[in-house]
């Protein structure tokens, strides 16, 4: 039942982001710290449990869906994901040269590793970061 309420998640996730990808990005990160950004490692995975797990069904599911997913839709679905399990993130966007155009990608760190969009990040250059801290449980 966890792996289905996950899935539906995520298919919701990449749904609404699809649709407020329409917004200006600034305003999806208005409220975030923006922070120095690396280059990415595209082979270090996730060590946290709850960032693998959403790294596994975001891309399930993105291929199960009648529309393809940007790397920018499918980081923020996920940074919503694990935002709501209280994980740490680092949006990443990256910019790089290909035969005279500017390609842009955005790509997902949590848990020690890349979430989504690390291996097509190889080659660009980070611009711009943005990371949500983790959330505490409130003590009641």
């Amino acid at each position: 039942m966890r792996r289905y309420l996950l899935a539906l998640e995520a298919a919701l996730s990449l749904g609404a982001y699809r649709l407020a990808i329409q917004l200006p990005v600034r305003s999806l990160v208005r409220s975030e710290e923006a922070v120095a950004s690396h280059p990415v490692v595209a082979d270090r995975l996730p060590d946290d449990p709850q960032a693998r797990s959403v790294r596994r069904m975001i891309a399930s599911i993105e291929r199960r869906l009648p529309w393809r997913s940007s790397c920018i839709v499918q980081a923020l679905a996920a940074r919503s994901m694990l935002r709501r399990r209280r994980v740490a993130t680092l949006l990443h966007f990256g910019v790089t040269l290909d035969q005279g155009r500017i390609r842009a990608h955005a790509w997902l760190e949590a848990g020690g590793g890349c979430v989504c969009g690390g291996k097509a990040a190889v080659g660009f250059t980070p611009i711009a970061a943005f990371e949500k801290k983790a959330v505490p449980l409130s003590r009641c």
